[in-house]
């Protein structure tokens, strides 16, 4: 019988406490089907990918977040929502890679911020 609890906790540095479900076979499918639910076919953008994926990440594992970090209502038009998304991916990362004893997986969420102005059309299915 494992020991391991469901959850586990993630501070990141001016957001706060974040409280996340532990990744299993079950929520990386999930992940991946978020992710295609929002990319269009075919995008190849390294950038958007990473977002996305750090968006997926977030959406499907997150159990609790601090007061004020309301993920669905990051601003698409300003360029600190991407660093906030980005700063909460990476420390998910880095945990759940402590948690694992494995190198953290870059994400590359650094070149990944897309510019405010960018227009990017998902794909959503309504």
């Amino acid at each position: 019988m494992s020991t391991k609890t469901d959850t586990f906790t993630v501070e990141v540095p001016n957001e706060g406490k974040f409280v996340f479900r532990r990744r299993n076979l079950k929520l990386g499918f999930a992940v991946m089907a978020e992710e295609a639910r929002i990319l269009p076919d075919g995008a190849e953008d390294t950038g958007l990918r990473a977002m996305v994926r750090a968006y997926a990440l977030i959406k499907i594992q997150l159990v609790e977040a601090p007061a004020g970090f309301v993920l669905d209502e990051l601003d698409v038009d300003d360029d600190a929502s991407y660093r906030r998304l980005a700063a909460v991916a990476m420390a998910l990362a880095e945990k759940e890679a402590d948690l694992k004893g494995k190198p953290v997986k870059a994400l590359a969420l650094e070149a990944a911020q897309p510019a405010a102005s960018a227009e990017v059309t998902p794909a959503v299915a309504g």
